[in-house]
């Protein structure tokens, strides 16, 4: 599917949501949108999935699509099983066949029919479940998720993942939003960040020991032109922002590793304490970023990594904010997705190369 110089906002003279946006979906790829609250993730998708129209560009070569909207619809008078099956006949199957993929997919996720309850009535975890099922229930080869794992206990949030990297496999394109940064951690996967109406290549996230972390992916992001996203030195320094009820600790590090401590724009002195809040912001050279971070994190728990950043914006090219999010001491990562990983420490960053 090729989405083509794509703009959309909702009133006149309103600011552009999406500015001449360019994407294109190939079959079997897992492709992660990334954004600011605000941002546009949402009407993308929705413009993605064929659930809305943007104002000006094109969608060409878009397959039938499933779609687990951000938002749950409202007053859904119908129970989950004849709510999938009445999904299902508009879609286009058959009363027969509509009724055991529903019941197929309740049972997978362990919703029990609860016929004649109102899906309205339901918990939001439920709700969420049956939102999942009225869209897994087609075998369409574009699957779009927004916040779909939102509200999902871990269990069935595992069995999201599997299903998702399971229609990968299988040739499917699934285009997703998710909060948690390390969804599908480790799993090839396309990542771009929604800003100011475009869309900008990022390095997925991964763990500080994955050898491959920091380096070029295995495939350079490209625009529907075939055009590659221009490479850029960075910057030679980043900011490391460490909180937490320990963070004052991480003082003595920093001087012994003769690291300067500053504010955002990275000046300050050398060592420090933590300030007001228990915050503290270390500036350190680019290439040591992850030994930094392995000895902050050695410190134990109470200790947390809330940011990563480069000291300067990058070139153009780059995030225009210079932003790059890290994630450090995650408790759960699903074992779909993550594998063994369950058993180490869930350290991760996002390159900075």
């Amino acid at each position: 599917m090729l989405m083509s110089q794509v703009s959309k906002r909702y009133r006149v003279r309103g600011p552009w949501i999406l500015r001449e946006l360019d994407l294109e979906l190939e079959p079997g790829r897992l492709v992660r949108i990334e954004g600011g609250n605000g941002s546009g993730k949402s009407t993308l998708l929705r413009i993605a999935a064929g659930a809305g129209r943007p104002q000006a560009g094109r969608i060409t070569d878009r397959p039938e699509t499933s779609y687990v909207p951000q938002r749950i619809p409202e007053r859904i008078a119908f129970d989950p099983l004849d709510y999938l099956v009445h999904l299902g006949l508009i879609r286009g199957m058959s009363a027969g066949d509509a009724r055991d993929r529903a019941a197929l997919w309740l049972r997978h996720f362990q919703v029990s029919p609860a016929v004649g309850v109102p899906v309205k009535e339901l918990s939001r975890g439920t709700v969420q479940k049956v939102m999942v099922c009225q869209a897994l229930m087609s075998d369409g080869p574009f699957v779009v998720l927004d916040e779909a794992w939102s509200g999902l206990d871990d269990e069935t949030q595992d069995l999201l993942d599997a299903e998702v990297l399971a229609r990968v496999a299988t040739g499917s394109t699934v285009l997703f939003v998710d909060h948690d940064p390390l969804r599908l951690i480790g799993r090839p996967m396309d990542c771009w960040l929604l800003e100011a109406g475009s869309l900008l290549p990022l390095e997925p996230v991964r763990f500080l020991d994955d050898p491959d972390a920091g380096r070029a992916g295995d495939r350079t992001a490209q625009t529907p032109t075939g055009s590659r996203a221009a490479a850029t030195a960075g910057p030679r320094e980043v900011v490391i922002r460490v909180s937490g009820p320990r963070s004052h600790e991480a003082g003595a590090l920093v001087a012994g590793l003769g690291l300067r401590t500053g504010d955002a724009g990275g000046t300050g002195g050398t060592g420090g304490t933590a300030g007001a809040g228990g915050v503290l912001e270390i500036v350190a050279p680019r290439v040591d970023s992850d030994t930094v971070l392995g000895r902050l994190l050695a410190l134990g728990e109470g200790i947390h990594i809330e940011e990563l950043r480069p000291v300067a914006p990058p070139a153009v090219g780059g995030p225009s904010t210079g932003r790059i999010p890290i994630v450090a001491h995650a408790d759960r990562i699903p074992a779909a997705a993550a594998g063994t990983a369950r058993t180490r420490r869930a350290t991760t960053e996002r390159g900075t190369s």
